[in-house]
């Protein structure tokens, strides 16, 4: 299944098949794999469930059954559960194409997920609790006009008189997490940035910036100003000016006449957040937001931590933008949603881009070049002198072939990889095996990446060249994608031509493509 979750049924169907429990693991492991050790998969610490041990353990764990067929979930991205599919305590995301960080989700309050993190975090990116009362009081959503029944349940707010002790506890634990020259950021109302600000600066923190994000829907006042921005509140650990502290400038943010850098502290495009029709949290923010804080304050491969998931947004820019994520919530509700609409609607979605033959649903392998008839792949093999390089080609066609990729083989495609292998030093890595699986699981990476990079080469040209294009009425461009006869998806694109963000609106006019898609099931190019 895949697609946007619009029923909380959708979420128990997802997470159904797109999970392993632990408990499943241990009978797997038991019957195919013979790899438990130190107590099974169990980590060494159990104040410590985010260790990277446990990860390495569960990640040889499925490869081995991957490659011994025995895995129910080959292909699309698998979400391994600590405790029911129901009520998760613990959730370890694993995307066999290699190309993406690791992503935790943990049922855990926010002090006590800062305080049992096993390493130091470069980017704590919170939205907290207002103190609004949302969630548990029916005055304060009564001005909401909103269809309750997709509204995920279980939010928990921080009572008004309790705001200032619960956030100085949190941000006490943030400060003490990051990295020298890591940063928190934090999105609140502006009722509450000065508070946050406040608890920062206490527990040592520097103020780096505070952004005005604009915010759609403001409710009406009658006798103060309305609230219409959220506020971004940047603070760094150490001195601001240390070149430790990262700043990326995003780069949708304008540009000064001499197009140099400009950017600003007041986002007026911010992006929306509502989703109309579907599964929603009670509080969540505009994916626009969070790229661009995620883009501005870390790089990639970084650790970014969200204590306060909430519906997963942190999680799927983080995801997206190719960030490790470790994220927590009271609300296991929340946890479950978040994890669903990461599969569901981003990772399943994003694979079946990049590996087509590979998606869930079956398909033929992509087209290759055919080779003359008298040459052989192997012979272009044999002419690999270098040691280090025909073991990583040698993985990288295995991994190709047996994850139906292609069909064999052919010496045009072992001279591509070879080219992508000049181009890429970082897969220039030796390779050694000793039997045991898990290290042969690490050892092998540089192979599965080189056929990451083929598959994402692939990808990228068909983007460019030969992706059908549709212009909305307003002059907005979209890119389309055939999921089938019947279905079709639009996607914004970047200035190089790629696709970038599935839509469902036209962000420009506010157009109703999803609707669009209905009335014309599997018509590429149309026009309206």
């Amino acid at each position: 299944m895949s697609g946007a979750l619009v029923t909380e049924s959708d979420v128990i169907r997802t997470l159904d098949e797109g999970t392993y429990t632990m408990r499943e693991l241990y009978e797997l492991v038991a019957e195919c794999a013979e790899i438990a050790r130190n107590n099974g998969l169990e980590p060494t610490d159990d104040r410590h469930r985010t260790d990277t041990v446990w990860r390495r353990r569960v990640r040889g764990v499925l490869q081995n059954l991957r490659e011994k067929g025995a895995a129910r979930r080959v292909q699309a991205s698998t979400w391994v559960i600590r405790g029911p599919r129901h009520a998760p305590r613990q959730m370890l995301l694993l995307a066999p194409a290699g190309r993406r960080g690791d992503v935790e989700l943990v049922v855990r309050d926010a002090a006590m997920l800062l305080s049992t993190l096993d390493e130091p975090v470069d980017l704590v990116l919170c939205d907290p609790p207002y103190g609004l009362g949302r969630g548990c009081d029916p005055e304060a959503t009564r001005f909401y006009e909103r269809n309750h029944s997709q509204v995920v349940p279980g939010y928990v707010d921080v009572p008004a008189e309790q705001y200032g002790e619960f956030t100085h506890t949190w941000v006490s634990g943030a400060a003490t997490a990051l990295r020298p020259g890591g940063t928190l950021a934090i999105i609140t109302g502006p009722q509450q940035a000065a508070i946050v600000q406040c608890a920062a600066e206490d527990a040592g923190l520097r103020w780096v910036n505070s952004v005005a994000a604009y915010r759609h829907f403001a409710l009406r006042t009658t006798r103060k100003f309305a609230c219409s921005h959220w506020t971004l509140t940047i603070m760094c650990s150490g001195q601001p000016t240390s070149r430790r502290r990262v700043f990326n400038t995003p780069p949708d943010l304008p540009k000064a006449h001499s197009d140099a850098d400009y950017p600003l502290d007041w986002w007026p495009d911010s992006g929306r957040a509502d989703r109309p029709k579907l599964l929603r949290y009670d509080n969540s923010l505009p994916d626009l937001i969070v790229r661009r804080t995620i883009e501005a304050c870390s790089d990639r491969g970084e650790l970014v931590v969200d204590p306060c998931v909430g519906s997963g947004t942190t999680a799927i820019q983080a995801w997206r933008l190719e960030r490790r994520f470790i994220g927590g919530d009271v609300n296991p509700h929340a946890i479950s949603f978040a994890a669903a609409r990461l599969l569901a609607e981003h990772a399943w979605p994003s694979e079946a881009r990049l590996f087509p033959a590979n998606h869930r649903d079956g398909g033929q392998p992509l087209a290759h070049p055919t080779a003359p008839q008298e040459l052989d792949a192997l012979n272009r093999l044999d002419e690999i002198a270098d040691p280090i390089e025909r073991p990583v080609i040698e993985v990288t066609l295995d991994h190709m072939v047996m994850k139906g990729w292609i069909e064999e083989p052919d010496p045009d495609l072992v001279g591509e990889l070879r080219d992508l292998y000049a181009a890429n030093p970082s897969v220039h890595k030796a390779m050694r095996f000793t039997g045991d699986v898990l290290h042969d699981s690490a050892q092998a990476r540089p192979g599965q990446e080189l056929a990451a990079l083929y598959e994402q080469k692939h990808q990228e040209r068909w983007e460019r060249e030969e992706a059908e294009r549709w212009d909305c009425a307003c002059g907005f461009k979209f890119g389309l994608y055939p999921w089938s006869s019947s279905q079709v998806s639009f996607y914004t694109l970047r200035e190089d031509g790629l696709f970038d963000t599935q839509v469902n609106k036209c962000p420009r006019c506010d157009r109703d493509l999803a609707k669009l898609r209905a009335e014309r099931p599997g018509q590429l190019g149309f026009a309206f």
